[in-house]
């Protein structure tokens, strides 16, 4: 059995006494200080002047607590997701178009009728593919994964690549083929 020195605990113990008692002095100085200065919230004078209340303050005390580089990464970020969908949004329409300009250039409504659903079938076959095929982490609706992210659990492969591919063209089949999606 090993001897405890009962003398360097004591000494430990002060130690960790006096570091607790200078935080507490200094966490009681600063909320003083903060109290004192009004440095706990941003002066807004010159708004109340203006006779803005409400959200204007409180849009700018939180864009005055975050870092410019979140600000600057979202508003990239939003971009980059908009300029995608404006093309994908694009390609749909199109898509979508030739679909109908290709189902409806015979004559015969029954040889229509036969290209329409086959053209349905295998965009419908291609939709429920991508899962399979590319990344099975795209199946389903998402909206179930994204609250578990925000939650702060991290899925492993939800934000891969190839699941965003995989959502894409899935979307992109289904919708085309005729499925209605909100």
């Amino acid at each position: 059995m090993e001897m405890i020195n009962t003398r360097s605990l004591e000494m430990r113990k002060i130690d960790l006494t006096d570091l607790a008692g200078n935080l507490e002095d200094l966490s009681s100085k600063s909320i003083r200080d903060a109290i004192i200065n009004n440095t706990e919230e941003p002066n807004f004078d010159y708004l109340d002047r203006a006779g803005s209340r409400g959200i204007i303050k409180t849009i700018a005390y939180y864009l005055k607590m975050t870092n410019p580089l979140e600000w600057i990464f979202l508003v990239f970020f939003a971009f980059i997701i908009t300029s995608i969908l404006f093309v994908f949004d694009l390609v749909l329409a199109f898509s979508i178009q030739l679909r109908f300009e290709i189902c409806t250039s015979e004559n015969t409504p029954f040889v229509n009728f036969i290209f329409w659903i086959l053209s349905a079938i295998v965009f419908i076959l291609l939709a429920t593919s991508t899962g399979y095929f590319i990344s099975s982490d795209a199946d389903g609706s998402g909206i179930p994964e994204v609250k578990t992210v925000l939650s702060g659990i991290n899925i492993y492969r939800y934000f891969s690549v190839e699941s965003f591919l995989a959502k894409i063209l899935g979307l992109y089949a289904a919708i085309v083929g005729g499925e209605f999606i909100k």
